[in-house]
């Protein structure tokens, strides 16, 4: 699903995800966002936070421009614009230079034995990278995205500290975390 679409789905399940998100985020973090649409939420609702942002979304990098308190880093490299950020060994490459104090990924699916994946190798490594380089991991995602398994595995759910859901999570879930 393009960009385009994926913007306009599910909007106030990632208004909660990003309200979660906000009280996680202190002033004066530096924290990375991936390209999702879940994490353009976020960068909307940060915008007027003292913060430093490192992100691969063309997208975030508008939303957060314009802001007088936050400091904006883009990771370069091969743009795509099905999802409006940047992807490749370039990103990577650069990513690999920067260390933040939380990062924020999504992923197009989560499953307790699978772990994360998602439907590029690319777009796995880019959030393999970022999950190594941050002190905090926290995964983003809707309800519809737990139980299913994608193409290209990013990490076992042990890799990242916390899930933020845009609602509570099943049985099996919640004895398993």
């Amino acid at each position: 699903i393009d960009v385009g679409t994926r913007q306009v789905l599910k909007i106030p399940e990632k208004e909660r995800i990003a309200q979660k998100c906000d009280s996680l985020i202190q002033s004066g973090d530096y924290i990375y966002l991936d390209g999702s649409t879940t994490c353009w939420s976020i960068a909307r609702l940060i915008a007027h936070r003292k913060l430093t942002v490192l992100t691969s979304s063309l997208e975030i990098a508008n939303i957060l421009c314009a802001s007088d308190t936050i400091k904006l880093h883009v990771v370069g490299g091969e743009f795509s614009p099905k999802n409006k950020d940047f992807i490749g060994d370039g990103a990577i490459k650069t990513l690999e230079r920067y260390y933040v104090d939380k990062a924020i990924i999504s992923c197009r699916s989560v499953h307790l034995r699978y772990g994360i994946t998602d439907t590029s190798d690319g777009r796995a490594r880019l959030h393999q990278t970022a999950l190594e380089h941050a002190r905090r991991k926290y995964l983003v995602v809707d309800h519809s995205k737990l139980n299913n398994v994608s193409f290209s595995h990013i990490a076992p759910l042990t890799a990242v500290d916390g899930i933020v859901m845009d609602r509570d999570f099943p049985s099996d879930w919640v004895d398993y975390l």
